[in-house]
C-alpha cells in the first residue's frame, strides 16, 4: 500500500513539474485560459456515473453508463443505463437528467440537475416476489471538475422520491447520497 501511494504522489510531482521545466528553459507554455468547463456548446461527454435507486435492502447505488451532450455553455442532457446480472441480483435502469450550470469557474462547474429514471431490480431472478419495478425522480446540484482538458469527474447530490412497487421495500423520499455521492468520470470530445 506504501508502495501505491509513493508511485501516485511521484507520478502527480513529476508531471505537474514538466510545464515549470519548460517555462525555465524559455518554451512557450500554452495557457489554457478557456477551457471546456467554460467552452461547453455542442459538446459530448461520455463515461460512468453511480446511480441512488430504491432496492431491496434500502437505498442502493450501482454504476451506469452515462452521456452528456450540452446544447449551449449553460443547458445540457444526460441519460444514464445501468445493467447488472448476476446469480442472486438483476438490475435495468434507463435514467434521463436536465442539467443547468449555476456557476462557471475555470476548471470547475456548479449545475442543478433535474432528473428521472426506471427500471426493473430483482433480488433472485427466479421468485416472481423478488422482483419490482423501480422509480425515481428529483432535483439536486452537482460539481464538475475538469481534471484535464478533456477528463472530468463530477459529484452531485439532493432530494428524489425512490419507490420500489415491492410491498415489502416501498417508496422513501429524502437526500439521495450514499457512501460515494453519485460519483461520475467523462471524457468530452
Amino acid at each position: 500500500m506504501k508502495k501505491i501511494i509513493f508511485i501516485i504522489l511521484f507520478s502527480v510531482v513529476f508531471f505537474t513539474s514538466i510545464p515549470h521545466l519548460y517555462a525555465a528553459n524559455n518554451v512557450k507554455v500554452v495557457d489554457y485560459t478557456e477551457s471546456v468547463a467554460q467552452n461547453l456548446a455542442g459538446k459530448i461527454g461520455m463515461g460512468f456515473n453511480f446511480i441512488s435507486y430504491r432496492g431491496f435492502n434500502g437505498q442502493d447505488t450501482a454504476p451506469a453508463l452515462a452521456a452528456r451532450f450540452w446544447f449551449d455553455d449553460n443547458v445540457g442532457i444526460e441519460g444514464t443505463f445501468a445493467f447488472s446480472s448476476g446469480k442472486h441480483s438483476d438490475l435495468y435502469y434507463v435514467g434521463g437528467k436536465l442539467l443547468a450550470i449555476v456557476k462557471n469557474y475555470k476548471t470547475l462547474n456548479l449545475y442543478a440537475s433535474f432528473f428521472g429514471g426506471f427500471g426493473d431490480a430483482s433480488n433472485n431472478p427466479n421468485d416472481e416476489d423478488a422482483s419490482a419495478f423501480i422509480f425515481k425522480i428529483g432535483a439536486g446540484l452537482g460539481v464538475e471538475w475538469f481534471v484535464l482538458d478533456h477528463l472530468a469527474v463530477s459529484t452531485e447530490c439532493g432530494l428524489a422520491f425512490l419507490s420500489n412497487s415491492n410491498s415489502n421495500v416501498g417508496n422513501s423520499f429524502g437526500v439521495y447520497a450514499d457512501w460515494l455521492p453519485n460519483a461520475g468520470i467523462r471524457f468530452y470530445f
